[in-house]
């Protein structure tokens, strides 16, 4: 049924597009919005023209009760390959257009990249420690993606948060770990020392560049002392550990 809907959905969407004739009614425009819903499911794909025409080929011998030419259970293994495949693809790209994001940071004033591109900018130094690698850090924090859009932030959270520093993200690790107890920082993270190719499905998108603006509150523990609740777990404080 779900199959059925997304693809007549598709046929809706294709004739709009097709030239028709504009939406006339409160049904025909209810069915648009149908089409340009399910249009989503498809997106992943990046079909061309020419890959367009042949999946409303199939889309219209299966509502036509036309003879098949595939058989698409059979196909099913095919297509999620080739959605993954589309996502990569995508995800190269971004990632291609905002390394010009990091770039445009690491020529400011002050800036440090590491080996691994990630670009860390002083704010603020602090006056305490350094956190090493086992530590527990309390952070306040708001991360950002190329467009400046917030996806994540502490205040979500009703405060500082506890994070372990060495199941976080790489560009935490090295960054974080460079500040000082009381000092602030921004860190520019390429999707390589974020969330690579995958993202995070519907708050960070593939090949995402990010950029946290990071303080250091306090390093209130050590994975080596601390029992594993006195830490957030990756996901709820922090942003999860990224592909290795």
């Amino acid at each position: 049924m779900r199959t059925a809907l997304a693809l007549a959905a598709l046929a809706a969407s294709a004739a709009a597009l097709a030239g028709e004739p504009e939406l006339a009614t409160e049904e025909e425009r209810t069915l648009y919005a149908l089409g340009v819903a399910a249009a989503a499911g498809f997106e992943v794909f990046r079909l061309s023209p020419t890959q367009f025409e042949v999946v409303k080929r199939g889309l219209g011998d299966a509502l036509g009760g036309r003879p098949l030419l595939v058989d698409a259970a059979a196909y099913a293994d095919k297509v999620k390959a080739l959605a993954s495949a589309r996502e990569v693809e995508t995800a190269r790209a971004r990632a291609s257009i905002e390394s010009a994001v990091a770039d445009s940071y690491a020529r400011r004033e002050g800036a440090v990249r590491t080996p691994s591109g990630v670009v860390y900018i002083s704010v603020r130094e602090g006056s305490g420690p350094s956190p090493g690698p086992d530590d527990l850090v309390r952070i306040v924090y708001e991360g950002r993606l190329a467009d400046d859009s917030v996806f994540d932030a502490s205040s979500n959270r009703l405060g500082p948060v506890v994070v372990p520093l060495e199941r976080s993200i790489r560009c935490w690790r090295e960054g974080i770990g460079r500040m000082k107890v009381g000092g602030r920082a921004r860190l520019v993270c390429p999707a390589s020392t974020a969330y690579g190719d995958r993202g995070l499905p519907g708050v960070v998108p593939g090949g995402a560049t990010l950029i946290f603006d990071v303080e250091l509150v306090s390093i209130p523990g050590n994975l080596q002392t601390e029992s594993p609740a006195a830490a957030a777990r990756p996901g709820e404080a922090a942003p999860p550990p990224a592909s290795r």
